[in-house]
């Protein structure tokens, strides 16, 4: 028997996935404010400054290529979303059907595979434009192709070598965030995107 049901479930995810009514004691409330309001004044409709153009051109049948062998690894045991469209079937698609469908549907949402294969298109296009404009420093290797959270662990050990051999004390703080995502101020994200060249129709 199921231990939870689904009105608990929602319960608690509302409170996981919003905002806090009552912003934490903690924040900068004139600050959020300032960036409330400037997150408002954004264009509905912005223009995409890169030289590249990461938020204008098409979705190309070499980008689909890429996201197949994600979507293998969950097409087998990965369940239908409301559309009743599982990944299996995304996969029967080529990639030139699934760029036109892309290049022509802009909803984003997480109860359908197909739209969380647009999602991971999109999310692809930002970590591009990331790498290319050296936005993450090294020490951001988590959730980054090539680059393992192990690094952070062979870093802590080689600065203890160190220490350890010149006879200094060395300070380490681990610090774990809890309820990071519903904390994070969602008007400042969308203004350091914006503020950072983050434009065009993906981010609009």
């Amino acid at each position: 028997p199921t231990l939870v049901n689904a009105e608990q479930l929602v319960y608690a995810f509302e409170a996981r996935l919003n905002p806090p009514e009552v912003p934490p004691a903690h924040f900068d409330e004139e600050r959020r404010l300032y960036y409330a309001a400037m997150a408002e004044a954004i264009p509905s409709v912005t223009e995409d400054d890169s030289p590249e153009q990461f938020f204008t051109a098409a979705f190309a049948p070499g980008e689909l290529a890429a996201i197949r062998s994600a979507l293998r690894k969950k097409a087998a045991d990965s369940a239908r979303g409301a559309d009743r469209v599982s990944y299996a079937k995304i996969l029967t698609l080529s990639n030139e059907v699934l760029a036109q469908l892309f290049n022509t549907y802009r909803l984003v949402g997480l109860e359908s595979c197909l739209l969380k294969v647009l999602t991971l298109l999109i999310e692809k296009r930002i970590r591009k434009w990331a790498d290319v404009r050296n936005v993450f420093p090294d020490s951001q290797n988590g959730f980054r192709a090539g680059l393992r959270t192990h690094n952070n662990s062979f870093v802590l050990r080689a600065a203890i070598d160190r220490a350890r051999a010149e006879g200094k004390t060395l300070f380490v703080a681990f610090v774990d965030l809890k309820n990071a995502f519903p904390a994070t101020d969602i008007p400042t994200l969308w203004m350091k995107l914006y503020n950072a060249g983050v434009s065009g129709p993906l981010f609009d």
